[in-house]
């Protein structure tokens, strides 16, 4: 073929190669059910080698800017988290129809798949000493070609003249991760990615050197040939998910040859609709790993009504599997087309500041009381450490973003008092006119105890088995802004101001391991957690501008927080702060990929981030209504459901949020007739 100059010809081509290889990708999933000489083993050996070097022969000199890496992330890692998402909502789905119901087991379920997409291998499930017992499955593949393109730019940007110094550094770079993985395997597909770099390397040098012009008809026939004997004789599997080959060299060899064949047929297919998977090959590729992961039953369920077996049966599965994938991509790119914002903001009532920042954080807040809503139910101990990992000190990183800018130590505690103490002083009013009928010398001791001594211990009949931390969270913010507001009223020097917050947060930790469980209003947390508080402060302007927008950086920042949730986390309800420099490290790493995640939303996902801004801003509420009301509708829910069941927590959790809403609804609308009604007068 001549490469001269008809780009579009060029173009044309690799994405008619790019379909025929996402559809022997699925071939080759189902086609190793079937039985015989011809179980499509050998595709392994051709559509990935393809992909691979697709990348290579597309791939330019570009500087390794931020910009260039989160562009990358975004056309790779963002659909690998949908698809790992979508999986995770099947799961759940799944269990609650076919298996178990309970909130432990769900939960179970949500953690396991939150590890496996972290970790996203294909294959393996041993990590050092740690046994997920679990995988990703085929989407390894996107972070696995994140990391190869990401390799090869760095060695184009120290070696670009030199060919065989590329190709050599190429090559040790795939053997490397083919040699270390029989040691051990690292996150996020590194190593299936290190052993691609000298296939890119491959392709970029056929586009350099213009080698597909010299390519003909006997070329192809000679290449079929090698394919055969290759396929024949158990060379033609090249496994990037298993970081291996047959033969380094003879598959290597067997690889090209098919490709070159795959290469023949796109190059001479004229028509529209292998150009169209191509061109969509991405998607597809999701939809059919989400297919693969979940959807096992419902294909089975319908050919049990069908008379074929065998073989047959895995063929008509195999065409099901590429109708889905490709349709599910049809489907997914017409409703990218439809402007959800624009919709929403004509026909609801849509919140979009112009201050973005502020959208940011209230989704944020969003995402984390929901997170602390959840963990107070029966939830599974792995998914429950998670969330501990960060919540409250999450929110306290937050509302230090969120303050007011205004100096001023009467400001200060002006707006500790409006934003903390009302509306727990309005939980206390509240809690008193339910159990006003109660009440007697004990109860008045305990309510003192648990709500304002902050004893979780306290016997209160109402809330006897309710958490009182939601909360008693809103006096320690009160607490932490107050003394907060002192230092900083004290301090004008910086460095000094962050060095006495740093040391007056390392007393909190060792006053808490001193004393019995609580003390009075959680004083040594209220030192401990000012740090969380005053580097949100801090940070606000640096974490917006030169962090959350830098989405590459998760995969520097994910491994910190899983490391820290792996040795015992942070819980600061039951005050397990220790080791103290890793516990604040892998915080602050939770709360960035928060961070990012709420960006993400408030950018890309209008209807969520509707829902998440207004739950955000109401958070005051949220966690009074929560905790005095969490019971009652339980105890209403429980005349229809198995209160033990997940939907029953959703269901309680959602109501809750509309009581919240309801409320705030009604908090502004009262606050604008006052106005209205001052300034008439």
């Amino acid at each position: 073929m001549n490469e001269s100059n008809n780009k579009s010809q060029r173009i044309e081509w690799i994405d008619n190669a790019k379909g025929i290889a996402i559809l022997l990708v699925i071939i080759g999933h189902i086609g190793l059910w079937i039985q015989g000489r011809w179980n499509f083993r050998f595709v392994f050996g051709i559509h990935l080698v393809m992909f691979f070097l697709l990348a290579g022969y597309t791939s330019k000199k570009k500087e390794l800017t931020a910009e260039f890496l989160s562009a990358r992330f975004s056309k790779l890692m963002v659909p690998y988290f949908y698809t790992c998402l979508a999986i995770m909502i099947t799961d759940i789905i799944n269990s609650y129809l076919f298996a178990e119901k309970d909130i432990a087991v769900i939960t179970s379920i949500i953690k396991t798949d939150l590890i496996r997409s972290f970790f996203a291998s294909g294959a393996k499930t041993t990590f050092a000493n740690i046994e997920l017992n679990t995988r990703i499955g085929a989407i390894w593949f996107l972070p696995a070609m994140y990391f190869s393109i990401i390799l090869f730019q760095l060695i184009l940007h120290f070696i670009c003249e030199d060919d065989f110094a590329l190709g050599l550094v190429s090559a040790i770079i795939s053997i490397l991760g083919m040699i270390s993985s029989r040691f051990f395997e690292v996150p996020f597909s590194i190593q299936s990615g290190m052993m691609a770099v000298f296939f890119l390397w491959i392709g970029y040098e056929i586009k350099k050197k213009e080698l597909l012009s010299l390519i003909k008809w006997p070329h192809c026939i000679l290449a079929i040939i090698v394919l055969v004997i290759g396929i024949k004789n158990n060379y033609c599997w090249s496994d990037f998910c298993g970081v291996s080959m047959a033969d380094v060299i003879i598959s290597l060899i067997v690889g090209l040859s098919g490709s070159t064949v795959l290469y023949f047929g796109a190059k001479n297919y004229k028509g529209r609709l292998l150009n169209w998977i191509g061109q969509n090959s991405l998607i597809i590729l999701c939809f059919h790993l989400y297919s693969l992961e979940t959807l096992g039953r419902y294909y089975d369920a319908i050919l049990n009504r069908t008379p074929f077996e065998g073989d047959t049966r895995i063929y008509i599965r195999m065409i099901m599997e590429i109708v889905f994938a490709v349709f599910g991509a049809a489907i997914v790119i017409g409703i990218k087309k439809i402007k959800i914002r624009d919709i929403l903001s004509q026909q609801l009532i849509y919140r979009n500041d112009d201050n973005s920042d502020t959208t940011i954080t209230d989704v944020f807040k969003g995402i984390v009381v929901l997170s602390i809503m959840i963990k107070y139910f029966a939830i599974d101990e792995g998914l429950r450490n998670i969330i501990c990992s960060y919540d409250f000190v999450a929110l306290l990183f937050v509302e230090g973003i969120a303050s007011s800018g205004v100096k001023g130590f009467i400001y200060g505690i002006k707006e500790g008092v409006t934003k903390y103490l009302v509306p727990y002083l309005f939980f206390v009013l509240g809690f008193v006119l339910i159990n006003h009928k109660i009440f007697d010398s004990e109860m008045i001791s305990n309510i003192w105890n648990g709500l304002f001594m902050c004893d979780p211990s306290a016997e209160i009949v109402f809330l006897r088995n309710i958490p009182l931390w939601p909360v008693d969270f809103l006096l320690l913010l009160f607490a932490v802004k107050i003394l907060y507001t002192i230092i900083d009223f004290c301090i004008s020097n910086e460095f000094i101001k962050m060095s006495v917050i740093l040391l007056t947060s390392i007393c909190g930790l060792y006053l808490s391991k001193i004393t019995e469980f609580y003390i009075p209003f959680n004083a040594d947390m209220v030192l401990y957690c000012l740090l969380y508080y005053a580097v949100g402060k801090s940070l606000k302007n640096v974490l917006y501008d030169r962090v959350i927008n830098k989405n590459f950086l998760y995969f520097a920042i994910a491994p910190i927080w899983v490391y820290v949730i792996y040795i015992g986390g942070l819980n600061v309800e039951t005050k397990h702060l220790e080791p103290y420099g890793y516990v604040f490290t892998g915080a602050m790493a939770a709360i960035v990929i928060i961070m990012m995640l709420a960006d993400h939303i408030e950018k890309h996902i209008a209807i969520l981030e509707l829902i998440l801004s207004n739950v955000g801003e109401t958070i005051c509420i949220v966690l009074v209504v929560y905790t005095l009301m969490n019971q009652m509708v339980l105890k209403l829910l429980s005349k229809y459901f198995d209160t033990n069941h997940f939907v029953c927590m959703v269901i309680c959790i959602t109501i809750q949020l509309l009581i919240s809403m309801i409320i705030e609804i009604g908090i502004e609308l009262g606050i604008k007739k006052i106005k209205k009604h001052n300034t008439s007068i």
